[in-house]
């Protein structure tokens, strides 16, 4: 599990350093490569099967800023799903609502009570303050036995709106 946790890291990393590259926070971005990588080196660490559903219009409509934070939901979500609850199966899907991009994370692992206050991990809390800190939510579903999805909802802006204070920025568009 390190070795994929590592992978996943690595893809991490990875847009970090596009991103800084000069990548404007208002442009979209192809975060539909972005899940490809982080599948590709989980799968490669891993004997689970992991299936990937990604919408291009979703994957095409997150900004910089929007793909970085929804990246870093999914690999926690991954990550979590592979450490903790020993699925046989994942599944990754990205797609357009509306106005919002919604990225799910199930796994048919063992899940866990949502609730409870005995967790001592921060993961679940990252997850919700990274949505948050681009305007977005997350949900867990889960129960003992019945698997996990971490559904997270992130609006969609457009230039015009994302200028005017609305999206994860206002500089100007270059």
């Amino acid at each position: 599990m390190s070795a994929v946790r590592g992978e996943i890291d690595a893809v991490i990393a990875e847009i970090r350093q596009f991103i800084s590259a000069g990548v404007s926070t208002e442009k979209p971005v192809d975060f539909g490569l972005v899940l490809q990588s982080l599948v590709q080196r989980a799968q490669s660490s891993s004997a689970v099967q992991i299936e990937l559903r990604c919408d291009p219009v979703a994957a095409g409509r997150l900004v910089a800023a929007q793909a970085v934070q929804m990246a870093n939901i999914a690999r926690e979500a991954l990550s979590n799903g592979l450490r903790h609850a020993k699925p046989e199966r994942v599944l990754i899907d990205l797609h357009m609502d509306e106005d919002m991009a919604v990225l799910n994370v199930a796994d048919d692992g063992s899940g866990f009570d949502p609730t409870s206050t005995s967790r001592s991990g921060v993961g679940i809390a990252s997850m919700l303050s990274r949505a948050q800190e681009v305007g977005g939510t997350v949900e867990i579903q889960s129960a003992p036995g019945k698997g996990t999805r971490v559904v997270v909802r992130i609006p969609i802006f457009s230039s015009k709106q994302i200028r005017a204070g609305r999206g994860v920025s206002t500089e100007d568009e270059s």
